[in-house]
């Protein structure tokens, strides 16, 4: 072989450097894969934690709404109890009364039969209007009590519906004021109000109720008869329906113990404030999906685990009454929020709550705070260069209110 030929002879040289580069540029591709993988995994856990909130929010909507619809089933109710209520003293009114003619004697027998038959009618009235006022309010309250439990499992149910993009491990946990009733306050912000404003909201009806009562029920309207006299007399308690003759539950007192009583949002709530909000929380172990050999891409000098940092997914959302203008005017003097089904649900902002509640400390001292956060990211945004025209790393992240990859 001519030697000199072959130290001319260049073919292969790109072999070795193909041998020699390929296990840098694998390992620079896994080390990519390994990074797109960790980044699609802690997106998951933040899509999941998104949906979670909504899913917790939404069945405390709706019952929100079914909790102003029995307001109004209430007042169906007692739009009947009160014409009863006010013509049966006037009915016995004039059957008490002497009579010195024909006709006025008339007037009285046939106040002496609709009074008896009235009575007979409303002591079943009475009977079935307490059992379905306190069955009302039962449910009321077993609403209030529920629908944050049912929001919690649907957050749960909605994360096992995505357990293939998550990370090993994943777990939900949901948080707020109306997982923990206290008080008056049986878990949704909602608490008792006072029955006249059921009797208010009857006012309307109670009138054409109680002339039907006397004509077409009880046969007492015409000459010689007791109808027009008696609904002369109890035209005072039908103008005036919160009186306690006539609005007799009224004498329940809120929050004693005994009802029934519609319910009112809760005194301390308002949109947009603590009470109406919900957090969620996703937590994962993200890994490589059991690829071995190169670790991700995450800087290691920060004092917290990158890779648990990373692992976390949050969310807030809220509920709402539907409204125009401030809450003084959506909710008024009379409470008007309960008693229109325009409750809804949104995402919002993360930020840290102002209120107490049971278990609030993973809220307040880990998910939505700011301290915690700017010192988790601190590290991290400190290893960045400064940009090349030699401005430093933008300072709003570290005042962010957000998790260091939201």
């Amino acid at each position: 072989m001519n030697v000199a030929k072959l130290r001319r002879d260049q073919r292969g040289a790109v072999l070795i450097i193909g041998m020699l580069s390929t296990p840098l540029l694998v390992g620079a591709i896994y080390y990519v894969v390994s990074i797109a993988e960790a980044v699609h995994q802690r997106e998951a856990l933040q899509v999941a934690a998104d949906a979670g909130a909504m899913a917790a929010v939404v069945p405390e909507a709706r019952a929100m709404n079914a909790i102003a619809v029995i307001n109004w089933l209430m007042v169906a109710i007692t739009t009947v109890t009160i014409p009863t209520r006010a013509l049966l003293p006037a009915y016995a009114f004039i059957a008490s009364l002497p009579c010195g003619d024909p006709c006025s004697c008339r007037i009285v027998a046939d106040a002496k039969r609709a009074h008896k038959e009235l009575k007979q009618r409303s002591d079943r009235l009475e009977e079935r209007a307490k059992t379905l006022l306190e069955a009302l309010d039962q449910a009321q309250k077993s609403l209030a009590k529920e629908a944050p439990e049912a929001g919690e499992a649907s957050a749960r149910s909605n994360l096992q519906a995505r357990e293939d993009e998550l990370p090993s491990g994943a777990q939900m946990d949901v948080h707020g004021s109306s997982l923990s009733p206290a008080s008056c306050r049986y878990g949704l912000p909602v608490q008792d109000d006072a029955f006249d404003q059921v009797c208010k909201r009857a006012k309307p009806w109670v009138t054409e109720f109680a002339f039907r009562i006397a004509a077409d029920t009880l046969k007492s309207m015409g000459q010689c008869k007791s109808g027009a006299l008696a609904l002369a007399l109890a035209s005072p308690d039908l103008q005036n329906p919160t009186g306690s003759r006539v609005c007799k539950e009224k004498k329940n007192a809120p929050c004693s113990g005994s009802g029934p009583h519609p319910k009112k949002v809760y005194e301390e709530a308002k949109n947009g404030n603590d009470w109406m909000q919900v957090w969620s929380e996703v937590t994962g172990d993200i890994d490589d999906r059991g690829r071995k050999g190169v670790s991700f891409g995450a800087p290691t000098t920060s004092s917290k685990d990158p890779k648990k940092e990373m692992g976390l997914g949050f969310a807030q959302a809220e509920i709402f009454f539907d409204c125009t203008g401030g809450w003084s005017s959506c909710n008024g003097s009379d409470e008007k929020a309960m008693w229109d089904s325009k409750w809804r649900a949104r995402m919002r902002r993360v930020h840290e709550p102002e209120i107490s509640w049971g278990g609030d400390s993973r809220v307040k001292n880990e998910l939505a705070s700011a301290d915690r956060w700017a010192g988790v990211r601190s590290p991290l945004v400190k290893q960045r260069k400064p940009r090349p025209w030699g401005q430093a790393p933008l300072k709003s992240v570290l005042e962010s209110q957000e998790g260091p990859t939201q």
